[in-house]
Order: C-alpha cells, then structure tokens, then sequence
C-alpha cells in the first residue's frame, strides 16, 4: 500500500493526503461531526495520523486503515473513512493545538514513544503513546512556558526547543 507523502491541515475543517509522486490529493479526512473545530497541526508515525485542532483536541486517526478501536473494526466501512478511521480524540486543554511532535522513548514497556502538543496558551503536554491499544495516558502539563502562544515546537534525544510569539526561544532539558 502506498503511504501518503504529504498531510496538509485547513480551516475547511479538512486534511488532505498529497500523493507527491502523481501530484494530486488521494483523500480527504473530514471532521466526524459538524461542531468539529479547524485542523490546526499535524503529526505522522507509522500507525497513526494525529491532527490538533483549534478547539483543543488532538483526534488520533490510524494511518494504517487497521484500527485499534472495536466499533471501528465491527464496521463495514466505506471510503476515506476505512483508510483512515477516528479512534480517539485527547482533550488537550481549551485553546488552539498550535504544534504536536512525536518521538520514540527509551522504554521498556507498552509506551514506546511520545506526543507532545503545544498550544497557545502558552502551555505544553506529553502524552505516553501505547503500543497496542489506545490507552493514551498523559505524563505531563507544563503550563506557562511561554507567555503567549507556542509556535514552533523541535524535539531531539536530550531535550525540547520551543519558539513563542513572545518573541522567546526556550532550550528544555
């Protein structure tokens, strides 16, 4: 199956997945629900798809069409909706998703890796990734960070930047 090179995010309420070889949109994901807020920020690891939006959540998609969640795998579906099915939403907070980032831990449990979102209240979350299900567990907030919205957000092996409209870069051990 070839896998999707390109997510852009939009204030329809849409991402689309760019096929960059044949230069053109393969799909579109759409919200699940009309109350859905614009898609601000995206994240890609090998099993899902993570899109914040402007409403505070992050809404976890599989990337693999293979998904985690009984009622999707109970479903007969249909579409962009059975390559890429909603498993689960993470309420991160009341203002916009400015940035997520996912990385690899060295872990030897279920959590193998870890999400970070950033948002504009100046505020950072880690959130523990599983491994085989979707228990997401969040590890950390970090409030107050910056004193305006977070903008940029880099993730290395031994710590974290993160840049700011308060016109700061900060370094996190």
């Amino acid at each position: 199956r070839h896998r999707p090179k390109l997510l852009s995010s939009s204030d329809d309420r849409t991402v689309r997945v760019w096929n960059i070889d044949m230069k053109r949109c393969d799909a579109v994901i759409k919200p699940f629900s009309h109350r859905c807020a614009t898609m601000r920020s995206i994240a890609v690891s090998d099993q899902h798809i993570y899109i914040g939006a402007s409403d505070g959540c992050v809404y976890v998609y599989s990337a693999t069409s293979k998904s985690r969640k009984l009622t999707n795998r109970k479903k007969k579906r249909l579409g962009v909706h059975a390559i890429f099915p909603l498993e689960i939403e993470l309420k991160c907070g009341d203002t916009i998703v400015s940035a997520i980032r996912t990385t690899k831990a060295n872990l030897h449990d279920i959590y193998h890796s870890q999400m970070f979102v950033a948002s504009w209240d100046g505020s950072l979350r880690i959130w523990a990734i599983p491994q085989n299900n979707l228990d997401f567990r969040l590890l950390y907030t970090l409030s107050n960070l910056h004193s305006d919205r977070i903008t940029a957000l880099h993730i290395s092996t031994n710590y974290f930047i993160t840049a700011s409209d308060d016109q700061t870069i900060r370094f996190h051990g």
